[in-house]
C-alpha cells in the first residue's frame, strides 16, 4: 500500500490542531484593580467595568481580611442595563439589576476567592462591582480581574445536538430545568448542563491539570511530520519550509549528511518563571517542536513551544493555570566533542550547541494580570546551550534556555529533551 505523502500527513496534523483550537477560545483580561474597606482616595469601595467588544463576562476576585476581628462583607455586581434573564434577578432601590450578591464572613487575615461566569454576569458591556461592610469592623482589600470569553453562540444553530442557545448568557446549554435531564438527572443552571449524561456540543477544555488538548494535538502534528520526513526523503525540504511558516526559505540539499540538511525534533521539558510572576506560579512543563536547517557547523532553528504553569495559593485563583506558547528563531553553532562512542558510525556523534535568539512569548489566558498588566504578547531574547547525540538516523538533544521577557515581571528558564530524524 502506498504511504501518504508528507503534505498529507502535515495537513492532517494542522487540521486536527485547528479543530482543537476552535473549542478552546481563551478569555481576554480587560481590567483589574483593588477595592478597599474603608474606602480611600486611591482605593475606592466600587469600580466601573466596561468593555468595547462583544463577549461573555467573567470575573475573578479575592478578598483579603485585615486583623480587625470578625466581620462580614458583601460583594455585589450590578448593571444599569435593562435585562430579561431566564433566571430572574432582584433590583436595588435605585433600579439597578443585581447580577451577583454574596455575603462573606471573614476572620483575622482570612483570604477567600470567587470566580463568576456569564451565568452570573450575563453579556452586558457595563458592570459595577461594589464592596460593602454589613457587620463588624471591616479592614478588607478586594483584588479583582475582569475577563471576557468569546460568545459560544447567538442562535440555536450554533450549538451542538440536543443543545440550545442561551443568548443572554452567550452560551450553549442542554437544559434549563430538571425535566430535560431524564430520569434521575438534574440540571445545573450554573453550567447549563445535566448532572447526569454527556453533552453533545463543543465545550471548553478543563484547566484542572491533565494533558491539554492543544498540546496533545501539537504533539500528534509533530509525530506525523516526523513520519513524513523519515519516510519520504525527497520531500524533506518541502516539510522544512512548511513548518518554518515561510520564515526560513532556505535551499536545503536533497541528500543530507550529518553536517548538512534539515531535521525536525519533538520533545518537552520543565519550565520555571522567576520574579513576581514566578511567585504566583509553580514550575510547569511544555512541549517543543523545532525545525533545524544546518550547513556544517552553523545552522538555524525555528521552534514552536507550549507553556503551562499551575498557580500558587498566593495567586488566589482556584483551579487556575497560566498557559501560553512561544515562537522562536535563532542561529546555532555546533562544536564537535572529541569522544569515541562504541558501535556508533557517525563521524562526530556528540556535539555541543550554542545559540542566541528571539522569541515571541505569548500568554493564552493571563490570570496574573495584576502583576503583569493586560498584555498577552511579549518580546524575549536569550541564550541556549545544549548537547546533541547522533545515533544512526536519530538525534537526541538536551537544551537549557534562559529568556529575558521584556515588560514582564520575571524571566523564563526551560530545559527540554527532544528526539529528531536526520536520515
Amino acid at each position: 500500500m502506498k504511504r501518504p505523502t508528507s503534505i498529507y500527513l502535515l495537513a492532517i496534523g494542522f487540521a486536527a490542531l485547528a479543530a482543537t483550537v476552535s473549542c478552546m477560545d481563551p478569555a481576554d483580561p480587560v481590567d483589574y484593580g483593588e477595592l478597599c474597606l474603608p474606602a480611600t482616595d486611591s482605593c475606592p469601595d466600587h469600580a466601573e467595568l466596561r468593555r468595547g467588544f462583544v463577549g461573555r463576562n467573567a470575573l475573578e476576585f479575592t478578598i483579603r481580611a485585615g486583623a480587625a476581628g470578625q466581620s462580614t462583607a458583601v460583594v455585589r455586581v450590578v448593571t444599569d442595563r435593562e435585562l430579561s434573564l431566564p433566571d430572574p434577578r432582584e433590583t436595588t432601590d435605585e433600579g439597578a439589576t443585581i447580577l451577583f450578591e454574596e455575603e462573606y464572613p471573614l476572620g483575622d487575615e482570612e483570604i477567600l476567592s470567587q470566580q463568576l461566569t456569564s451565568f452570573h454576569l450575563a453579556v452586558v458591556p457595563d458592570l459595577r462591582i461594589e464592596l460593602e461592610c454589613i457587620d463588624g469592623i471591616c479592614d478588607h482589600r478586594l483584588e479583582y480581574l475582569y475577563l471576557v470569553d468569546s460568545l459560544e453562540c447567538v442562535e440555536n444553530e450554533g450549538c451542538g445536538r440536543n443543545q440550545f442557545c442561551e443568548v443572554e448568557y452567550g452560551r450553549c446549554a442542554e437544559c434549563d430545568d430538571d425535566e430535560q435531564c431524564g430520569s434521575g438527572g438534574s440540571c445545573n443552571r450554573e453550567t447549563g448542563f445535566c448532572a447526569v449524561g454527556e453533552s453533545a456540543g463543543c465545550t471548553a477544555a478543563s484547566t484542572n491539570g491533565g494533558f491539554p488538548a492543544k498540546s496533545g494535538l501539537l504533539f500528534i502534528m509533530a509525530v506525523l511530520a516526523l513520519l513524513a520526513i523519515s519516510s519520504i526523503r525527497r520531500r524533506r525540504p518541502i516539510v522544512a519550509v512548511v513548518l518554518s511558516a515561510a520564515a526560513l526559505v532556505v535551499a536545503t540539499p536533497t541528500v543530507a549528511s550529518a553536517d548538512t540538511g534539515a531535521s525536525m525534533h519533538i520533545g518537552g521539558g520543565v519550565r520555571v518563571l522567576t520574579g513576581d510572576a514566578g511567585d504566583l506560579t509553580h514550575p510547569g512543563w511544555g512541549i517543543t517542536v523545532s525545525q533545524q536547517l544546518r550547513w556544517h557547523r552553523v545552522g538555524t532553528n525555528f521552534e514552536l513551544s507550549t507553556n503551562s504553569f499551575g498557580l500558587t495559593d498566593e495567586a488566589a485563583i482556584e483551579r487556575g493555570q497560566l498557559t501560553g506558547y512561544g515562537i522562536s528563531l535563532s542561529p546555532q553553532v555546533y562544536f564537535p566533542i572529541p569522544v569515541e562512542v562504541p558501535n556508533i558510525e557517525a563521524e562526530r556523534p556528540l556535539e555541543a550547541i550554542t545559540s542566541f535568539g528571539y522569541t515571541r512569548w505569548s500568554v493564552a489566558e493571563n490570570r496574573i494580570a495584576r502583576v503583569t498588566g493586560l498584555d498577552l504578547n511579549y518580546h524575549a531574547i536569550g541564550p541556549t546551550l545544549g548537547l546533541r547525540f547522533r545515533w544512526n538516523d536519530l538525534e537526541f538533544t538536551s537544551t537549557a534556555r534562559y529568556l529575558h521577557i521584556f515588560d514582564w515581571p520575571g524571566s523564563l528558564f526551560s530545559v527540554d529533551v527532544t528526539i529528531g530524524f536526520n536520515p
